[in-house]
């Protein structure tokens, strides 16, 4: 390492971002410089720690150079960062021998930063790292309305430990960080997305259609984990209602899940199987956007959801749960649509029936102008 140096690291678990392939590094604008006053250096060596013993696709970047140096983003992986991953052993499998590789890691790795991604779990790393001397030591919150995590006793213990070691929080939005944080400070750092990617484009629309047999088809979208917090078995549930009403409607699921083979079985028990695609995890998901007429989502909790920013900049109607979907989740009124709770399957149905989603348009200076 040489003195002109930063040396940063990140921990986070093994998840494929929005249930897909990411596509590339995701990029976080820091417009404040709350890091400067700490890291001063021009050169970053940023570690990764995935904590299973699995490989996994996801790739979470954290671009600190956009904040110190203001450099282009296209420039920062390749001519100002170099990139050390490290593959340990999941803490539900044996915490204390993952407590001890992550000292272990820290100390070797002689950190000056440490951003972890882990909710509540985060005091364990932040801890570690307070233990090993690191100075500058960040919580990232991404999840709100989680059911449960708010009334258990070791949760609420394991949030007070967290806001003690970290000295820097950060939230994808504002509910996350009320979740994580409490009444503790902390800074809302907008997740960022490659907008022009998903701008609507008629004649890639007709392309993927035609070559994916949908051109006659209403296409119902879904860009998500096949996973009890996405809820896909009321998606399914919604899609029955929708294919009652119009006959030509095709449901469109984008990601994998461990619920993956209950939802096909669910499918098929509802005679759905021939306009039900399971597309699985994809790299081409702004071109996937183009081909649906509609994005529905009914998550049970939600940190922000990005893929319904994603979805809006494909010029989507996109349906989301209220009180669970974050606001910042809504950069478009006219595209956006809250669903009560308790929304039957039906009312879900009807509201997306009702939509106008023969209008696309370009929704690109929308979306910039909310900071994504």
């Amino acid at each position: 390492m040489t003195q002109d140096q930063i040396i940063a690291h990140q921990f986070f678990q093994k998840q494929h971002r929005s249930g897909a392939v990411c596509q590339g590094m995701e990029y976080f604008e820091i417009d404040s410089g709350f890091i400067v006053r700490n890291l001063e250096k021009k050169r970053f060596v940023v570690g990764y720690v995935n904590l299973t013993a699995r490989r996994t696709l996801f790739l979470f970047y954290f671009c600190w150079q956009i904040a110190l140096l203001q450099i282009k983003p296209e420039k920062t992986l390749s001519q100002y960062c170099l990139k050390q991953w490290i593959f340990l052993h999941s803490s539900v499998q044996s915490l204390l021998k993952n407590i001890k590789e992550m000292r272990r890691v820290i100390q070797q790795g002689h950190y000056d930063a440490v951003h972890v991604h882990f909710e509540e779990w985060s005091f364990l790393y932040l801890w570690i790292a307070k233990l090993c001397g690191v100075k500058v030591r960040v919580c990232h919150a991404h999840m709100a309305y989680m059911t449960g995590a708010s009334v258990k006793p070791h949760y609420r213990l394991f949030r007070v430990l967290l806001n003690r070691f970290a000295t820097l929080r950060l939230a994808c939005s504002k509910d996350a960080g009320d979740h994580l944080y409490g009444k503790h400070p902390y800074t809302v750092l907008k997740n960022a997305i490659e907008a022009e990617k998903y701008v609507y484009h008629p004649e890639t629309r007709r392309h993927i259609r035609t070559q994916m047999g949908l051109t006659d088809k209403f296409v119902v979208g879904v860009v998500g984990r096949l996973t009890y917090q996405k809820n896909p078995q009321f998606t399914v549930e919604i899609f029955a209602k929708v294919k009652e009403i119009r006959p030509n409607a095709v449901l469109m699921f984008v990601g994998q899940g461990e619920l993956e083979e209950e939802i096909r079985r669910m499918v098929q028990a509802k005679g759905l199987t021939d306009s039900v695609l399971f597309l699985g995890l994809r790299t081409d998901v702004p071109d996937l956007m183009q081909a649906m007429d509609a994005f529905v989502l009914p998550s049970r909790f939600e940190g922000l959801g990005i893929v319904y920013i994603e979805a809006q900049a494909a010029g989507l109607k996109t349906f989301a749960t209220a009180e669970v979907v974050p606001q910042e989740a809504c950069v478009d009124e006219s595209l956006f649509t809250y669903l009560p709770r308790e929304a039957t399957a039906q009312q879900w149905a009807d509201a997306m029936l009702a939509a106008d989603t023969t209008q696309r348009e370009n929704k690109l200076e929308v979306i910039q102008s909310h900071g994504y």
